[in-house]
């Protein structure tokens, strides 16, 4: 196993790439959106598509949100506006309460207190390496693979959102 601290350039994506086709797992980190544009990286940095179908195996984006303070919070009813930028239709969503943090000294007066994990995984399958290696779009290989039960950081965000982890406007902040 060998760990990369970050790609960052050309020649550690091919050193990375040339490793893991010789058998080493190789874990390393990279900015990108989101899994599908994590390709267009590699792409950007010349490395061949046919290396990166055949040495990625799983690529994971994250993002960090801040969490509502649990101590200092409320509720209220989302707008139709609010339902609709997370995917509700507003008739079926009628009495929907979501939180917001009330600001306070102990959350900093934010409302906030705390941050969690909203996380995206890419498993490389045959038909996303064979979309790799015919030059797909990372938004035609994200697409693709919310067609094999990829939840994108927007959906993991949304769930927060409804669960009362976080709000609509941190969602925002983060994704945006």
């Amino acid at each position: 196993v060998i760990m990369v601290g970050e790609i960052r350039d050309s020649e550690t994506a091919h050193i990375a790439a040339r490793a893991a086709l010789t058998g080493i797992q190789v874990l390393s980190t990279l900015h990108a959106h989101d899994t599908g544009s994590t390709v267009d990286v590699f792409r950007e940095f010349g490395v061949p598509s046919m290396f990166i179908a055949d040495s990625i195996s799983c690529i994971i984006a994250q993002r960090l949100l801040r969490m509502v303070c649990s101590k200092h919070r409320e509720t209220y009813k989302p707008d139709a506006a609010t339902l609709k930028i997370l995917g509700l239709n507003p008739e079926e969503c009628s009495g929907m309460e979501l939180v917001q943090g009330v600001p306070h000294p102990e959350n900093f007066g934010t409302g906030y207190a705390g941050r969690t994990g909203i996380f995206e995984v890419l498993t490389i399958d045959d038909e996303i390496r064979q979309a790799i290696l015919d030059g797909h779009s990372s938004k035609e290989l994200t697409n693709l693979a919310v067609g094999h039960g990829l939840q994108s950081l927007e959906h993991s965000a949304v769930k927060k959102v409804l669960a009362g982890v976080t709000t609509v406007e941190e969602m925002h902040r983060v994704l945006l």
